[in-house]
């Protein structure tokens, strides 16, 4: 059999087999759709938007692989591991929005100035770091300077959030000072 007009021939039978670990990891289709069916999303809402979008994302690309059926093992051994990846990295801001739901919630009315301005500030801080796909500096990320290197940073799950965590206590010291004072 000849490819072009070089003259080289291909042989079928000196193709390279797979190795049988690889084969074990690997799977099929049906088993790619059996992990999908297993994965539980409550709400994209509950989920930060860069993390819900990279596992939607991955998602498609999953079932994309699953309905052409055209696929070789090791692009369904992919899907699987970016679909892993995605759905691992998912983060669940739920606990951030509850506690500035409450913070909003908090009447000022009787609260000094300084006290209403803490308040104010953080809860800014935890709803633009909620809000955000990485971490938000504040005084800078607006920057126009800043704004590409936000733009172009990749997400880390970690680091972010330790970021929400650290806000978090921030906005919960503040309102219990505002409720006692």
């Amino acid at each position: 059999m000849f490819l072009d007009k070089t003259n080289k021939a291909i042989n079928p039978g000196s193709r390279t087999p797979i190795e049988p670990a690889l084969k074990k990891n690997c799977f099929s289709t049906k088993e790619l759709q059996d992990y999908i069916n297993t994965l539980v999303i409550s709400d994209k809402s509950n989920y930060n938007d860069y993390s819900y979008l990279q596992f939607n994302s991955a998602l498609e690309n999953a079932k994309i692989v699953i309905s052409e059926g055209t696929y070789s093992i090791f692009d369904i051994c992919a899907a699987k591991a970016e679909l892993q990846t995605a759905y691992a990295n998912l983060l669940d801001i739920s606990k951030y929005t509850a506690l500035l739901n409450k913070a909003k919630a908090i009447d000022t009315a009787g609260e000094s100035q300084g006290n209403k301005t803490r308040l104010s500030l953080a809860i800014d801080a935890l709803l633009r770091e909620t809000l955000s796909n990485n971490i938000y500096v504040p005084g800078r990320s607006g920057q126009l300077e800043y704004s590409s290197a936000y733009k172009n940073a990749c997400f880390n799950r970690v680091s972010k959030l330790r970021a929400l965590e650290e806000k978090y206590s921030i906005l919960q010291k503040v309102m219990l000072e505002t409720k006692d004072s």
